[in-house]
């Protein structure tokens, strides 16, 4: 996932991506002096990408990574999602019974089932949300429309590719003029209007409809002519 994003990235700006990447980056041996220093490295970042997967909105760290950034000034539209290939939208999707529901997962989430390695680091870091939140029940609110909002905002990414792919494919056949368009589109009725012309037989008269000959004038000898005649 994070190499498909970095390719996007790339051709987006043209550059290679900057990234904190916060399991590499963050001392594992002494959480608690880089839990002092979480909001000034995620102050720095202008976008927080989430790799989701079935057990993010049930890790704490993450969480609480996602409630750093917000309170240090981050918005739900520099919050970018990116999910697993297998992973289903919405609930109902057809897949295997342990695939990723997205939004069943989003749908679900509270803080208070989320866990981390110890426990009273859980009990510190529930204490931190509910302050800087005013409550757990708020900031659950709060993370589940962000997180919606992501994902709305994913759709619309994919979509846009999609057009742009499209356009692509359309650009690399031969061009062709509204002139010349015009002129094949008016040929190709002239040849279809003189088709018509040559199938259908021209008569006159009444049996113009009916398909049937009109009558044979009388002969000059009082009978009747044959239609051989005319």
């Amino acid at each position: 996932m994070v190499q498909t994003w970095r390719a996007q990235f790339k051709a987006q700006y043209g550059r290679e991506p900057r990234v904190w990447f916060d399991k590499a980056c963050i001392e594992q041996g002494d959480i608690d002096a880089n839990l002092m220093c979480l909001p000034v490295f995620l102050a720095g970042c202008n976008t927080l990408l989430v790799l989701f997967s079935h057990s993010y909105l049930r890790r704490l760290w993450c969480v609480v990574e996602l409630f750093v950034f917000l309170q240090m000034g981050g918005t739900a539209d520099r919050v970018e999602m990116m999910l697993p290939d297998s992973a289903p939208r919405s609930s109902g999707t057809a897949g295997a019974s342990h695939a990723l529901d997205v939004q069943r997962e989003i749908d679900a989430f509270d803080v208070r089932r989320a866990s981390c390695f110890r426990r009273e680091e859980r009990e510190k870091l529930l204490t931190v949300i509910e302050v800087g939140f005013g409550g757990l029940s708020v900031f659950n609110e709060v993370l589940v429309a962000l997180l919606n909002a992501a994902m709305r905002r994913l759709d619309a990414k994919e979509l846009s590719e999609r057009l742009r792919a499209s356009r692509r494919t359309v650009s690399s056949r031969t061009p062709l003029s509204v002139p010349h368009l015009l002129e094949r589109l008016s040929a190709k009725w002239t040849d279809s209007r003189s088709s018509e012309r040559t199938a259908t037989p021209r008569t006159s008269g009444n049996a113009r409809h009916s398909g049937v000959l009109p009558p044979s004038p009388p002969s000059t000898d009082g009978g009747l002519a044959s239609p051989a005649s005319h």
